[in-house]
């Protein structure tokens, strides 16, 4: 900023008694050593705030330009991007805090979705050969429900594995252990049924 003989005058009077920026009454008394109005001095500092001289703090800004982000060797100042964000954090938790609220209210409001796809096969039994199904296959197929083997490949086993009646049923069926001796579903042996502390959803 260009400022004029006076300005500079005022300016360097600011510097040496600070003060004056709050005190109504030493601004009169430095004013009136100086040839000037208290009104005049007041309104000069208002026009050195806007200008950016002095901090709305009430403290004196430095005339030391800003640092680089970038200095001389093409390298970024961590100083000076550390010194800007400190000067930016209230707008930065602004920001934040408004995007984690929408967030938040959307992520519990929000009509959730579900997608489900399905598999259709020719009628006829469950069917690959033991050397495709393979022996850990076979025996989960069949103690689940899924019928013997047959001779025509007319099934594709990675969809009966990921089937959901296949999950279901695992998950349902009574596991002995030595939590339940009389056996518990996995639902009830990882204690999913029991709400946790923050469920917004029943």
């Amino acid at each position: 900023v260009d400022l004029t003989p006076h300005e500079k005058k005022i300016l360097e009077l600011i510097r040496k008694y600070p003060k004056v920026i709050t005190d109504p009454a030493i601004r009169r008394e430095i004013a009136e050593k100086n040839n000037l109005s208290e009104k005049t001095l007041r309104n000069r500092i208002a026009d050195f705030k806007k200008y950016g001289l002095l901090g709305t703090d009430k403290k004196i800004v430095s005339e030391k330009s800003p640092k680089p982000l970038i200095t001389k060797s093409d390298e970024i100042n961590l100083v000076a991007v550390w010194y800007t964000l400190i000067q930016r954090k209230w707008f930065i938790f602004k920001i934040t805090g408004l995007f984690t609220t929408i967030g938040i209210i959307y992520s519990v409001l929000a009509t959730p979705y579900y997608k489900s796809t399905i598999s259709l096969y020719p009628a006829g039994e469950i069917s690959e050969s033991s050397s495709i199904l393979g022996g850990n296959f076979k025996g989960v197929a069949e103690s689940f429900g899924f019928g013997g083997l047959g001779s025509a490949p007319t099934y594709n086993i990675p969809d009966i594995i990921n089937s959901r009646r296949l999950k279901k049923d695992i998950v349902l069926k009574l596991w002995i252990n030595s939590l339940y001796p009389n056996g518990s579903n996995l639902i009830k042996y990882w204690v999913i049924d029991k709400p946790t502390w923050f469920a917004p959803r029943k």
